[in-house]
């Protein structure tokens, strides 16, 4: 195969380990990926064969970790919903500003909003799977801590892509 920048052929090396940025989400990390590397200019392009289960998964994650979102957590739920920024908004009842704050890490979200949008996203998530989420989520919100770890990251083994883990340090 070539090389999706330079046009140089590619290896496939598989096994690998890689931070999954293109999410959108500097702390998602999948194991046991394959991936496409350019000989010439180094460019790593990994192969997810199911990206929308993946994206499933990251967006499940993300609601039941333990700690509060992030703003890139937030608009990464709120794009898999898919909804625009002010239908979210209008959901939660907070203007566009505010949200637009949230998702850009210029303002912390309150505890109340957290636990909505998690609330809000299963709730969406189960109107359009026609089943119930598969968690037991309400303790699990309920028990979130105030703070979240200073280096807290999501963890996907690709040989099994419906389990994750939670890294913090």
């Amino acid at each position: 195969m070539r090389c999706d920048r330079c046009g140089e052929q590619t290896i496939i090396k598989k096994g690998q380990t890689y931070q999954y940025k293109e999410s959108g989400l500097d702390n998602v990390c999948l194991m046991n990926i394959e991936t496409r590397i350019c000989k010439s200019c180094g460019y790593i392009c990994p192969r997810i064969p199911n990206i929308n289960g993946l994206h499933d998964t990251i967006a499940r994650a993300i609601v039941l970790q333990p700690f509060p979102l992030l703003g890139k957590d937030v608009r990464f739920l709120r794009q898999h919903m898919g909804l625009k920024a002010k239908h979210l908004a209008s959901l939660i009842r907070t203007n566009v500003e505010t949200l637009s704050r949230w998702e850009t890490e210029k303002q912390n979200i309150g505890p109340q909003s957290d636990s909505l949008m998690r609330f809000l996203f299963i709730r969406i998530m189960e109107e359009r799977m026609g089943s119930l989420f598969p968690e037991k989520a309400t303790e699990i919100i309920a028990s979130v801590k105030d703070k979240r770890p200073r280096k807290a990251g999501l963890s996907f083994d690709m040989n099994k892509p419906s389990i994750y883990s939670y890294e913090c340090q």
